[in-house]
């Protein structure tokens, strides 16, 4: 299993970042199935786990 920063394209043209999981660590096969997860919405990023915050104090400085 890996996590994921999803970006996706909002209709009105901002961003929206979503954390996501996936049982692959390979980056082109978690886009595909990200992608499927979400059909109506439009991926722009799928970030790794490495360039996710590691401290809980990470975490809470993102919302």
């Amino acid at each position: 299993m890996a996590w994921w920063t999803a970006v996706f394209k909002a209709r009105d043209g901002s961003t929206e970042e979503l954390e996501v999981s996936t049982t692959t660590t390979l980056q082109y096969e978690a886009w595909n199935k990200v992608t499927t997860m979400f059909p109506n919405k439009e991926l722009l990023q799928l970030k790794s786990g490495d360039e996710l915050p590691k401290t809980l104090e990470e975490w809470n400085g993102r919302s």
